[in-house]
């Protein structure tokens, strides 16, 4: 997983973007409402915990928003992920807005990035989301053939996305091959490139 606070992707799924975003970046700089301690989600979630007394970055799941588990993972509705996620990281005071369908901007201060990725993390293992790495090889193809295409859509729209890997390459080493053609489209450019080009074979 890719990490990189600022104007930088944040974190990937296939090809989702889950994008982070600082106030230095344009969003804003006003912090989130503190949740209060011992504060509860929907049933069957872990307590929150307030933004002043976090000394850790890693919190455990947070259940309650739904359960992905029976999907395979080329089956799951990133859409629906991501809104679930929204919503999650909303209730724990997150401040975050969408970026297309499948992407997440934190809008607060670069210094609660940390807590974002925590929370974001959190989110998303509470909805029980299949592992990428369940992907058969004919799966992970269907990956590489779509990002050829986008990889190409992206380029028509002048962005500068390199080469990929050989075939064999992507395929042993998915999914933690390092090319991703959204992986070289602007922040804040991204909503407008994924109307042109998506960013899932399964949207």
């Amino acid at each position: 997983m890719e990490v990189l606070v600022g104007c930088a992707p944040g974190r990937r799924f296939v090809a989702v973007a889950v994008v982070l975003v600082s106030a230095a970046c344009g969003g804003s700089g006003a912090a989130p409402t503190p949740p209060s301690s011992g504060e509860s989600g929907p049933v069957g979630t872990e307590p929150t915990f307030p933004w002043s007394t976090v000394t850790t970055t890693s919190f455990p799941p947070i259940y309650g928003y739904g359960d992905f588990s029976a999907y395979g993972y080329d089956q799951v509705p990133w859409d629906e992920v991501t809104a679930l996620e929204l919503a999650c990281l909303r209730d724990h005071g997150v401040s975050v807005a969408p970026v297309g369908a499948t992407g997440i901007r934190h809008t607060g201060p670069i210094e609660q990035a940390p807590l974002f990725e925590a929370y974001s993390d959190a989110c998303h293992a509470g909805l029980n989301v299949p592992d990428e790495s369940t992907l058969t090889s004919a799966g992970i193809e269907t990956v590489y053939d779509f990002w050829l295409d986008q990889a190409e859509c992206l380029r028509e729209l002048g962005y500068a996305v390199p080469d990929a890997p050989s075939r064999e390459t992507f395929v042993e080493n998915y999914p933690e091959v390092d090319w991703v053609p959204y992986r070289w489209v602007p922040i804040d450019e991204l909503a407008e490139a994924e109307e042109s080009c998506p960013q899932s074979p399964w949207d």
